[in-house]
C-alpha cells in the first residue's frame, strides 16, 4: 500500500513539473527571465540552465537572444565549466549591454584552458570607448605576454598601466612583480645536472636545490660501490657476486645521472606551473570586480 502511494506521489509530482514547464514555456520572455532569475537565485542553476536553452530555441529576437546567451555564460562559468561559458558568452552580440563582460570573460577562459597568443585578436580587436575597459584589455593582453614569457611585448603593454583604477592596481602590481621574478629568474639545465651527477653521484640533485636527495643518491651509490670493490678484492673480476654488484651499481649510477636531469624538468616545469597560476588569478580578479560586482 505505502509502494504504491509513493509511486502516485511520483507521479503526481512529475506531471505537475511538466505542468509548469509548459506554462513557464508559455509565458512572455520578461516573465521566462523573472523565473530563470529566480532559479538563480535559489541556487538552482541546472533548472535555469535548462530553461533559458529553451528560450534560444524558442525564442528568435536579438535581445531576448543575447540575454539567454548572457545569463548562460555565467551560469556555466559558476559552475567552472569554462568551455560552454565561452561557447554561450561567443553569442552575445555587439548590441547587447553584456557584450564588454562577454568578451573579457570569453578570452579568459580560452586563455585559461590553453593560453595562447593566437588568440590576442579574440581582444586585441576590440574597441572600448570606456577607459577602465581600454585599461582591463591591456592588462589582459599583458597577461597573456607573460603566460607566453614573451617579456619584452608585456614592457610594451605594461607603459600604458596608469594605476588609476582600483579595481585594477593591485593585480597590476603582481603582473609587474611576476615581470622581475622572470626576468631575473636563471633557469637550470638538465645537462649541467646530468654532468654533475656523473662526476660526483647526486652532484646534479644538489645543483638542483635537492640536498636530502643528493646526499641519499651518493650514500648508496657510495655504499653499492664499497661492496662491488670488496665482491672484487674477494672473489675476483669473474666471480658471481661481483658481477651481481657491479651490474646493480651500473644501473644505480645510470639512474643517478638520468635522475637528475629529469629532476630539474620537473623542477622548472613546476615553478612555470605555479607562476601560470598566479599570473591566471591576476587575470581573473579584476573580471570579477569590474563585471561581477
Amino acid at each position: 500500500m505505502k509502494h504504491c502511494l509513493r509511486i502516485a506521489a511520483l507521479l503526481y509530482f512529475v506531471t505537475f513539473s511538466f505542468q509548469g514547464l509548459a506554462q513557464w514555456q508559455s509565458e512572455e520572455p520578461a516573465k521566462q527571465f523573472a523565473f530563470a532569475n529566480y532559479l538563480i537565485a535559489q541556487k538552482q542553476s541546472t533548472e535555469a540552465i535548462y530553461l533559458l536553452k529553451s528560450v534560444l530555441e524558442q525564442q528568435s529576437e536579438l535581445t531576448i537572444q543575447d540575454s539567454a546567451s548572457w545569463l548562460l555564460g555565467r551560469l556555466y562559468y559558476d559552475k567552472q565549466q569554462l568551455d560552454l561559458s565561452s561557447h554561450y558568452y561567443q553569442q552575445v552580440s555587439i548590441h547587447s549591454s553584456g557584450y564588454s563582460e562577454a568578451v573579457f570573460f570569453h578570452y579568459f577562459n580560452t586563455q585559461f584552458a590553453r593560453p595562447d597568443s593566437a588568440l590576442y585578436p579574440l581582444l586585441e580587436k576590440q574597441v572600448f570607448s570606456n577607459d577602465l575597459l581600454q585599461e582591463l584589455q591591456q592588462f589582459e593582453l599583458s597577461g597573456t605576454d607573460l603566460l607566453q614569457r614573451n617579456l619584452s611585448a608585456f614592457e610594451k603593454r605594461a607603459n600604458s598601466f596608469t594605476q588609476n583604477y582600483y579595481a585594477l592596481s593591485p593585480y597590476q602590481a603582481d603582473l609587474n612583480s611576476i615581470y622581475l621574478d622572470l626576468k631575473t629568474q636563471k633557469n637550470k639545465k638538465p645537462w649541467v645536472a646530468g654532468m654533475l651527477s656523473a662526476v660526483v653521484p647526486g652532484a646534479g640533485r644538489v645543483y638542483n636545490g635537492r640536498w636530502g636527495q643528493g646526499i641519499m643518491s651518493l650514500m648508496i651509490i657510495g655504499i653499492m660501490g664499497a661492496q662491488t670493490y670488496e665482491a672484487y678484492q674477494k672473489s675476483g673480476p669473474e666471480s658471481v657476486r661481483f658481477i651481481a654488484y657491479g651490474t646493480l651499481l651500473s644501473s644505480l649510477y645510470v639512474a643517478n645521472i638520468a635522475g637528475s636531469m629529469v629532476n630539474v624538468r620537473i623542477t622548472r616545469n613546476e615553478k612555470n606551473e605555479a607562476i601560470d597560476q598566479k599570473i591566471l588569478f591576476s587575470m581573473h580578479m579584476p573580471l570579477r570586480a569590474i563585471f561581477r560586482q
